[in-house]
């Protein structure tokens, strides 16, 4: 519960920062991580395709990406709540955080709830795999019949 809350603060914290200072995030992490991402990718992606890698984009999937582990774990270890209730969750998420944007001088866009959504339910979806593989269940039932 403490990662989802740690997470949910995470993402809606950095839709509070003005356009200025979410790009000014934006190009240090990409200043960072872009050697590492290219070597990574090149030998796998031609160089045009691993130039395009868009960071801000790479950063809305893995935030929810990790939400949707997060959501995945309280699946598994309350089962209490009902299946549709983890989705559900990433969407609202999803398009508050989006709302945010528009109350932070930033233009909220479709296209990332879209993207965010599917980091949510990829994250879900790997730990419900991994759970699967395991032989466990997720939640109530098992999510992978």
């Amino acid at each position: 519960m403490v990662l989802i809350a740690l997470t949910i603060s995470f993402i809606w914290g950095n839709s509070f920062m003005d356009r200025a200072a979410s790009s000014e995030q934006s190009d240090l992490v990409e200043r960072y991580l872009r050697p590492y991402i290219d070597k990574t990718l090149q030998g796998y992606l031609p160089l045009d395709i691993v130039m395009q890698v868009d960071f801000r984009k790479l950063a809305h999937f893995s935030e929810f990406f990790v939400l949707g582990v997060a959501l995945a774990g309280l699946c598994s270890a309350t089962r209490e709540l009902p299946l549709f209730f983890y989705p559900v969750m990433i969407l609202l998420v999803a398009g508050i955080d989006e709302g945010i944007q528009h109350f932070s001088g930033r233009a909220p866009m479709l296209r990332d709830v879209l993207l965010d959504m599917n980091g949510g339910f990829s994250g879900f979806a790997t730990l419900a795999f991994l759970h699967h593989s395991a032989g466990l269940t997720l939640g109530k039932e098992d999510l992978t019949r």
